[in-house]
């Protein structure tokens, strides 16, 4: 979650010139400068799993992240027989894969279960105890809580201790 130590390791293996780079960048938009230096010095650059806003890459791979949001909402529809309140436990501004699966899960909800209440979404950020401390203060805040959407791995981890904490 640390965009500018990510931006610091880029231009450090810029200099040392290094054959190639893979990377998951934190942010869509402020890498761009640093991956665009790194294929000007000749370093092609393979951009995995969120996705970033320059085309000067010479490859991108990653999951439909906004189909992942449209099932999880589906699946939450359904398991709440489509009423509820549920609540979204986000990632980070900027990170490209998390947002579209936010925004997946978000926009199902509104579409396709309209008696589903969205009450609140919060950034858990990008550890596990940051994400608890967002959760702890949902829950706090929703006593009457029919679901929470967490998007990734550490604000799932986060929000489920919040649980567990809460009995």
């Amino acid at each position: 979650g640390d965009r500018e130590r990510q931006i610091q390791i880029i231009e450090d293996f810029i200099v040392r010139r290094v054959s190639g780079i893979v990377l998951a960048p934190t942010d869509s938009r402020a890498l761009v400068p640093v991956v665009e230096r790194a294929t000007e010095a000749g370093i092609p650059v393979v951009i995995i799993d969120s996705g970033i806003e320059t085309e000067r890459r010479v490859s991108f791979v990653a999951t439909n992240n906004h189909q992942g949001g449209v099932l999880a909402a589906r699946r939450m529809g359904k398991v709440l027989n489509g009423q509820g309140r549920v609540a979204v436990i986000k990632y980070m501004a900027g990170s490209a894969s998390t947002t579209a699966r936010e925004n997946g899960f978000m926009e199902t909800i509104r579409e396709e279960f309209p008696t589903i209440e969205l009450v609140e979404d919060r950034y858990g950020m990008d550890t596990v105890e940051t994400a608890l401390s967002a959760a702890e203060d949902v829950l706090t805040r929703h006593q009457q809580l029919d679901g929470i959407f967490a998007c990734n791995e550490s604000t799932a981890r986060g929000t489920l201790r919040a649980l567990e904490s809460q009995g």
